[in-house]
């Protein structure tokens, strides 16, 4: 088995030293305890009843048995006593040993009550003796003599103030002063025990550390291959390592440890130099002396050595010594020979060469490099590299770093920025610098002016983009040929099919253009073609591509179709836009045009098919009189006509005050009562009779006409509510759905004010809903505006909450104070567990967020109850009532009794 020892702090250390100590001594204590009790037993053998000495020898025995056998466990086990844990458990072990044996003297003078005082006394004293010799053995560790001493002089203690008499209160007291006494000197014992041993702990620690370091420093300068040299100023006598005698070429031997040594084998020219460095040094001028200088070696040559040095000082701060070392850097030296040669070459030619380090800092700069960016080398240098680059092309040549660092070399094109902040091209090739471990330690770079060179490709390219330009667009109006309207065509093909969407082409053809042309000419032919051109562009949307194929055919890709009628809006707006007459030359002519429509999956899966069938039906439209639109399928024509004649229809609904608001109750079923009534318009159509909202608001708010319907309905429910109130009716708060394109409006807070104001309706009255989906659309924009109406008194609601998404951060910013739980999970309750964990959601949420709910569309009872016992109390639905016009309204609101 493995053994794992734990590093212990010092104070852990000084603990396990102190039990070891215990145990290590244990044996004596147990053994005097025994004889103790030997002589106790004799002096009292004839005394005291024999049941109580074979009582008091068998606790005695059974104690001592325990904690002989402690003692040899721990013997045996020692090795494993590593860790804070063990150590614990032995120190646990032998508190309690300590504390049974405290306990049995203690209660000793219990039990020998009828003997005569000075007996009492002389027990008493050999006690107090085992007490105090329990802190030379024990008092190591305070908590195991404490655990002893207190029950051994307690005991008595206790025993003494239950005796009556001077004498025994004497005791007492001086029992206690003992307990005391004792208590202090354990504490100091043991402290100084602690104290010794971690202080000789820490020398210990610090007398290896220190031959560590010597060893160390040792190793240092002979792995540096240095010579050491150590000078006694006071006797001018100088000492040289045997490397110092060997790296100038000489054995042990052959040179004496003497000032003069070192003297005469400097260069004559350095000598004078060199001591003032050292006398500054001396003089405590300087931290420390460093000089380089050539040395004579024994064959003749010189060496070039690095001379360090730092002097020592007395108490009196007077140099006594100074301890130095000697490099040989002689061919490092001439490494720098080299290098400076080679840099004075660069530095002289007249390309411009760049070395940095690895962070970027210009280190060099050559002449050329004045040449070419204008900046001198001290303007430079120190300087970082990024001050030369555009900021884009400096981000690229980052990245090529990593390329550099792997493949020791990069190549690119960059732009530089000159002094005078001309921008220039050059071609740069980039090295590493290595130092002569062969690690990377910098950059250089080589540049070459190629702007002439980017300039003649830039022409040629520009050539060639407007041949290509050309080919792909028509020459009278700019706008994408076949060619190009071919490979556009493709790729939306391709997208549609990527995304799941659709696409619509419109094949436009001028009605009658040939006899434009023919009558007035091609010049004003080409000027109408152009006019219509501008028209189409001005009409259509950004991402729609227009293109010419030829004569007076255009077409027009659509992306991205919602739905099928969008395509028929637009054709409209290009029928109606091309129908305005066209002043050409002083003339005035018409020009309409007729647009074939098909629509890609539904018509055509390919290019060509989807082109041939917008052909035909464009064909179609000719032949249905002109001026008008067709879908390759009859069914999306009737369909769009309808989408017209709907849009037509509810500009006259509008004009005729044909929308009438009806009104659904609103209920608090915990207490069966009215709380509010939301305001629902209907359309009272003439022929069609009344028309549900789910046909026409779609189409009002596409077009925009739901401005105008919700203008209508909130002053139709405001004054009819108002009026109910002036009845002394109960209608609670009226609920008005508000429409974003509503809410966007500037004037539409003063014309809600100007509503309630004429009326006399009260704020509180009113409470407005918005759906979520809108609201998301542009939060920030509602969250301001929803703020200014409920500072207004109003309340805010989200309607159909859970049908769209909302973020909560923009949730709880909301003014909002009631979510409207949607229908569409109210419908299936309480049996589909989809709709149940949705609905308990919501109901939680708004709970959290201290908001009011209203659950919608509720038809039956169970529905009604799932609500209500989940903490809905608020209900709307055909359970109650369904939406009625005003005046059953007002008989409803007029019952007494509630379903």
């Amino acid at each position: 088995m493995t053994e794992v020892t734990v590093k212990l702090s010092l104070e852990e250390k000084a603990t396990k030293e102190a039990l070891y100590q215990i145990y290590k001594t244990a044996k004596f204590g147990l053994g005097g305890h025994f004889v103790v009790l030997l002589i106790i037993i004799f002096l009292l053998f004839d005394k005291v009843s024999l049941n109580i000495l074979v009582s008091g020898f068998i606790l005695h025995t059974v104690i001592l048995s325990w904690r002989t056998y402690i003692l040899s466990q721990y013997n045996k086990n020692i090795h494993t006593v590593t860790d804070i844990s063990s150590i614990r458990h032995w120190l646990r072990l032998f508190t309690t040993g300590a504390f049974m044996t405290g306990a049995a003297w203690g209660i000793t003078l219990f039990f020998l009550s009828e003997l005569p005082a000075t007996h009492h006394f002389f027990i008493f004293a050999v006690i107090v003796g085992l007490a105090a010799a329990g802190i030379v053995t024990l008092g190591v560790i305070f908590s195991i003599y404490a655990a002893y001493m207190l029950p051994i002089l307690g005991g008595n203690l206790i025993w003494m103030l239950l005796q009556d008499g001077l004498l025994y209160s004497v005791a007492a007291l001086s029992t206690g002063i003992l307990i005391f006494y004792y208590f202090l000197s354990a504490r100091r014992f043991s402290q100084n025990f602690k104290q010794a041993f971690i202080e000789k702990e820490t020398t210990k620690e610090y007398v290896t550390e220190l031959n560590i370091l010597k060893e160390r420093m040792e190793l240092a300068l002979l792995g540096n291959n240095d010579g050491l040299w150590d000078w006694n100023i006071l006797d001018n006598s100088l000492y040289f390592s045997p490397r110092w005698k060997e790296m100038l070429g000489y054995s042990e031997n052959e040179l004496s440890n003497e000032f003069s040594t070192w003297e005469d084998r400097v260069h004559p020219d350095s000598l004078e130099a060199i001591m003032s460095e050292v006398q500054k040094n001396v003089d405590g001028e300087t931290d420390y002396y460093e000089s380089v200088y050539p040395l004579k070696h024994k064959d003749g040559h010189w060496l070039w050595v690095l001379d360090r040095g730092k002097a020592i000082y007395d108490d009196n701060g007077k140099a006594v010594r100074m301890i130095g070392t000697h490099t040989d850097i002689t061919d490092d030296r001439e490494m720098q020979l080299q290098y400076a040669r080679q840099a004075q070459i660069i530095k002289q030619i007249h390309e411009s060469v760049i070395s940095t380090d690895l962070k970027g800092i210009i280190t060099s700069w050559n002449t050329g490099s004045e040449l070419l960016l204008e900046y001198k080398s001290d303007e430079m240098i120190g300087e970082h590299i990024a001050g030369i680059y555009l900021e884009q092309d400096y981000q690229t040549f980052k990245k090529g770093i990593d390329t550099l660092m792997q493949d020791e070399k990069y190549h690119a094109e960059v732009r530089l920025v000159k002094k005078s902040t001309e921008v220039i091209f050059a071609d740069l090739s980039l090295s590493l610098l290595k130092d002569e471990k062969n690690k990377p330690i910098g950059m250089i770079g080589y540049f070459q002016d190629i702007t002439e060179r980017k300039k003649a490709e830039q022409k040629l390219l520009e050539q060639k983009n407007i041949l290509a330009y050309q080919a792909h667009h028509d020459a009278l109006t700019a706008l994408p040929n076949r060619v190009l309207f071919n490979d556009r065509l493709e790729q939306s093909i391709e997208k549609a099919k990527r995304n799941k969407t659709s696409l619509a082409l419109l094949f436009i053809d001028l009605d009658r253009f040939k006899q434009i042309n023919d009558s007035l000419g091609h010049e004003i032919g080409d000027s109408v073609l152009k006019m219509v051109t501008q028209r189409l562009k001005d009409t259509i949307r950004k991402e729609d591509t227009l293109a010419r194929l030829g004569g007076d055919e255009f077409t027009l890709i659509m992306e991205e179709l919602a739905i099928a009628q969008d395509a028929s809006l637009l054709a409209q707006k290009i029928l109606d836009t091309l129908a305005q007459p066209v002043h050409i030359s002083g003339r005035m002519l018409y020009v309409s045009s007729s647009i074939g429509i098909s629509l890609h999956p539904q018509d055509a899966m390919t290019a060509h098919n989807l082109l041939k069938y917008a052909d035909t039906a464009m064909y179609r439209a000719k032949d249905e009189g002109r001026n008008n639109y067709q879908f390759y399928s009859s069914e999306m024509t009737e369909l769009a006509f309808e989408r017209v004649a709907m849009e037509v229809s509810l500009r006259e609904a509008l004009k005729n005050e044909e929308f009438v608001v009806h009104y659904q109750p609103q209920f608090d079923a915990s207490s069966q009562t009215i709380i509010g009534v939301e305001a629902l318009v209907r359309w009272q159509h003439p022929s069609m009779g009344l028309v549900s909202p789910a046909k026409f608001i779609p189409l009002a708010e596409e077009t925009g006409l739901i401005v105008k319907i919700d203008q209508l309905v909130m002053k139709a429910a405001i004054d009819q509510v108002n009026s109910w109130y002036k009845q002394g009716l109960a209608p609670g708060v009226l609920a008005l759905n508000l429409a974003v394109k509503q809410l966007e409006r500037d004037d539409f807070l003063q014309t809600l004010k100007d509503n309630m104001e004429l009326s006399g309706f009260k704020p509180e009255w009113l409470e407005l809903e918005v759906t979520e989906g809108q609201v998301m659309q542009k939060p920030e924009e509602a969250i301001v505006r929803l703020r200014q109406i409920n500072e207004l008194g109003i309340e805010i609601a989200i309607d159909d909450f859970g049908t769209g998404y909302s973020s909560l951060s923009y949730l709880k910013r909301l003014p909002i104070k009631k979510l409207k739980i949607d229908q569409s999970f109210v419908k299936d309750l309480p049996d589909d567990d989809d709709d149940v964990a949705i609905v308990k959601a919501i109901i939680a949420l708004a709970k959290s967020l201290n908001l009011d709910l209203l659950g919608e569309g509720v038809e039956t009872a169970a529905q009604k109850d799932f609500l209500l016992n989940n903490g809905c109390k608020n209900i709307q639905g055909y359970y109650y009532a369904r939406p009625m016009p005003a005046d059953e309204m007002r008989l409803y609101l007029q019952k007494d009794k509630l379903p």
